[in-house]
């Protein structure tokens, strides 16, 4: 489980490849998955990947990703300042 602190370096070797080819040349390459692979691939890492700070629905931790909060604040700052 993670409740306890992972180290990025720990992270990094356990990471899944993300962008796998679905269509390639206008065809299917990749098969379909079964909806009760994917469930079953969600309860996992929901039960052993995801920590329970993140999967609470009052209180929920808040996750920035990519950008810092005074940096998203800044973007939407000149996005509105341009129009």
């Amino acid at each position: 489980a993670c409740s306890s602190f992972i180290s990025q370096d720990e992270r990094m070797s356990e990471s899944p490849v993300l962008q796998v080819p679905v269509i390639r040349k206008g065809e299917r390459v990749m098969s379909v998955v079964p909806t009760k692979e994917i469930a079953a691939y969600v309860k996992r890492q929901l039960q052993e990947e995801i920590w329970k700070e993140e999967q609470r629905f009052e209180n929920p931790h808040k996750h920035y990703l990519d950008m810092s909060v005074d940096y998203y604040n800044m973007k939407m700052r000149m996005l509105e300042e341009s129009r």
